[in-house]
C-alpha cells in the first residue's frame, strides 16, 4: 500500500485556516442545543457504528427530523426517494455559531451553487466500509475535528491502494468520491468527527 498525503485531482487539503478548538466547542453548543450531549452520541457510537447530524435539511421537514432524518450513506438516501441537492434549508440551530461561520467559509471557496447535505459524522471505534464511489455527490469537503493517525482512508487506483490520513490541523479536504473507489478506516479506540459537506456540483 502506497502512503501519501494527497492524491492531486481527487483528494487533497484547501487552502483554510479553521480555529479547530472553536469549532469543536460550537458542536458542543450545537448539541446542547439540540438536546444532545457528547456523553449522548458517546452511548450511541457504542451501540452502532456511526453517527450523523444534518445540518442541511430538506424544506418541509420540523422539529427534531431536520436533523434526524436522511443522515444515512449516500446510497441509503437515494433508496429513500431523496436527492443529496434537496437538502437546502440550513439547521436554525447553527446561527451565531463558528460552526456556520465555517460552512460559509466552504460555500465561498467552492464558488458553485452548493446542493447537498452538511454533517456533523462521527464514525466509531473500529468502523470500516466497504469500497465503493458515490457516482451521485461529485465534490465533498471533510473538515476534521476529531482524529487520530489510525483514522484513515484507503483509495483504490486500479491494483493500486492509496492510504491517506487527514489531520484535524485547520485544513479542509477537498475529496472526489467519483473517480476512486475508497473506504474509511478508524482503527483506532476513539470516534473520528468530521464536519461533512457534500454537493451534486
Amino acid at each position: 500500500m502506497r502512503y501519501t498525503d494527497n492524491i492531486p485531482l481527487h483528494c487533497f487539503p484547501v487552502d483554510t485556516k479553521i480555529d479547530i478548538p472553536k469549532l469543536y466547542e460550537s458542536v458542543v453548543i450545537l448539541l446542547q442545543r439540540l438536546g444532545l450531549s457528547l456523553i449522548v452520541v458517546d452511548s450511541i457510537l457504542k451501540k452502532q457504528k456511526a453517527f450523523a447530524i444534518n445540518l442541511t435539511h430538506l424544506p418541509h421537514l420540523t422539529g427534531d427530523a431536520r436533523w434526524k432524518a436522511h443522515t444515512g450513506t449516500h446510497d441509503l438516501v437515494k433508496k429513500e426517494g431523496v436527492n443529496e441537492g434537496d437538502f437546502v434549508t440550513v439547521l436554525a440551530e447553527l446561527e451565531g455559531l463558528y460552526l456556520a461561520q465555517v460552512f460559509n467559509d466552504i460555500l465561498r471557496i467552492h464558488g458553485k451553487p452548493f446542493q447537498g447535505r452538511t454533517q456533523l459524522s462521527w464514525r466509531g471505534a473500529g468502523s470500516l466500509y466497504q469500497f465503493h464511489t458515490d457516482p451521485h455527490t461529485a465534490n465533498r469537503y471533510h473538515i476534521p475535528i476529531v482524529t487520530n493517525n489510525k483514522c484513515y482512508w484507503v483509495f483504490k487506483n486500479k491494483e493500486e491502494f492509496i492510504k491517506v490520513t487527514m489531520p484535524a490541523d485547520g485544513r479542509a479536504w477537498y475529496v472526489d468520491p467519483t473517480k476512486l473507489k475508497h473506504t474509511f478506516i478508524n482503527d483506532s479506540n476513539e470516534a473520528r468527527l468530521h464536519l461533512l459537506m457534500t454537493s451534486e456540483i
